[in-house]
């Protein structure tokens, strides 16, 4: 028997297992293939939980914070 396998089967890999492997690469590999044109700028994405209501915990930040955070991200 191929010694791959054996190994494969020693350690619990199953054919389904390797078959999905495989099939997360090859998406991956075409989604990046071929490469026509440069990607585009990438945008930003703000997320906010609360903004001046420190009762909501620690996602909280002050409107102070929320000002300096949306100048940076303007300014880049």
């Amino acid at each position: 028997m191929n010694p791959l396998k054996v190994a494969a089967r020693r350690v619990g890999l199953r054919r389904e297992h390797v078959r999905s492997a495989r099939v997360m690469v090859v998406r991956r590999a075409l989604s990046n293939w071929p490469r026509r044109r440069p990607p585009a700028v990438a945008g930003r994405i703000l997320c906010y939980h609360g903004v001046g209501t420190p009762a909501w915990g620690y996602n909280d930040i002050t409107p102070a914070q929320l000002r300096r955070q949306l100048e940076l991200a303007m300014r880049r």
